[in-house]
């Protein structure tokens, strides 16, 4: 038992994996006693102990810790079950807290994975329960930080280029929470559609960031985004006809 404590210490990746896991345990706590002042500043405590031992890096991804700590207060309820949710979020976490410690490789990479799944997460509370946690301001500084964030990380943006870029993919976010919430599918086709537009406008302007924006890079993704949203309309059972 002691060599696994202390396997547990040297070890990074055993290090993050147990702290997800005990991210997971506090998601399904906090599932168990919904409303519940102590179990929600038991989860508080509990998180911020766990993202910020070390803290190194601890205000740089500071918007997606928030994120996913509200995150079993905001997401309605899925039906892969509260325990595969709660897996969900303890994998994100320990994938957040490996880019934030410099423990997994391709940094970048799983930075971007986790992001998406939170603006995932973002989409789906807010089609599910329009504006029951935010309000649009509100939603707007919530997706302003995300983004700030993300291309602060991602790019060499920084100063009023960096806000001005983040505002933009701000007010993009909340413009196609109003949109979308009009089209007569579920709040999870809604959130797909929502997170996958996002997504390819981010990447787009990455591309231009870093000088490598073409018409072909445009088009593919274009392409993607319009097949993506026909393809989950008409399994959403949607059509022009209404």
């Amino acid at each position: 038992m002691a060599v696994r404590f202390a396997s547990l210490r040297t070890k990074p990746t055993l290090k993050l994996a147990f702290k997800g896991l005990l991210f997971a345990l506090l998601v399904l706590f906090a599932d168990e006693y919904p409303g519940s002042p102590f179990a929600i500043l038991i989860f508080i405590v509990a998180a911020l102990f766990l993202y910020f031992r070390p803290r190194l890096n601890s205000l740089k991804f500071a918007a997606s810790f928030i994120a996913l700590a509200m995150a079993p207060f905001v997401l309605p309820p899925l039906q892969i079950g509260e325990i595969a949710t709660a897996i969900v979020l303890g994998a994100m976490f320990v994938l957040l807290l490996g880019v934030k410690n410099l423990v997994l490789v391709r940094r970048e990479r799983w930075y971007a994975i986790v992001h998406t799944l939170i603006l995932a997460i973002y989409g789906a509370a807010l089609f599910s329960n329009p504006l029951r946690f935010f309000t649009e301001t509100g939603a707007f500084i919530l997706f302003f930080l995300l983004f700030r964030e993300f291309y602060r990380t991602m790019s060499a943006l920084q100063g009023s280029r960096l806000a001005l870029s983040s505002a933009l993919q701000g007010l993009i976010a909340v413009e196609l929470l109003i949109v979308l919430s009009l089209l007569p599918v579920g709040f999870v086709a809604e959130t797909l559609i929502f997170t996958i537009t996002l997504v390819i406008f981010s990447d787009i302007f990455l591309h231009h960031l870093g000088g490598r924006l073409s018409r072909k890079l445009v088009l593919r993704d274009s392409t993607i985004l319009i097949l993506s949203a026909l393809i989950i309309m008409a399994f959403s059972g949607w059509g022009l006809a209404g």
